[in-house]
């Protein structure tokens, strides 16, 4: 059982992006856990990148909105075009749209823009197509 914002919102999208499923299926990579990429290259990082915490309503026990970014990087090989990896990013794009809205240990995390991609990054082994999905999260200040 989690006890603070930012872990639900963590383990929300954990439990989110684990629904989502490809054929062939892709492992993620979550930080701080080991993980060897597959001799594929073709891999989910996961990151979560939370931002200021905003008090959104009056009192000392009013609410305060979390919010941040839960960014999906699309790992691909290099030299076998673009088209795979941006489709995997158009389906993580879908499962996360704008409006969608999940809960973990009844705190409920909005999704209240639509996800972007960023433009891919080479890093000389892999190909990386970044999706950047922002949250909203409103809990009581405790």
């Amino acid at each position: 059982m989690a006890l603070y914002v930012e872990t639900k919102i963590l383990e929300g999208f954990a439990a989110r992006l684990a629904a989502l499923t490809f054929t062939p299926a892709l492992p993620v990579s979550y930080p701080n856990i080991s993980f060897s990429p597959p001799a594929s290259g073709k891999y989910l990082r996961a990151r979560h990148l939370p931002n200021t915490t905003q008090q959104i309503s009056l009192g000392s026990t009013g609410f305060n909105r979390h919010q941040g970014l839960f960014q999906i990087d699309v790992m691909w090989p290099l030299g076998v075009g673009e088209t795979a990896p941006k489709e995997i990013a158009g389906k993580i794009i879908d499962h996360f749209k704008r409006g969608t809205e999940f809960t973990r240990e009844s705190l409920l995390i909005r999704i209240p823009e639509p996800p972007s991609v960023a433009p891919a990054l080479v890093d000389g082994v892999s190909y990386m197509v970044p999706v950047s999905i922002r949250y909203q999260a409103d809990a009581a200040n405790s």
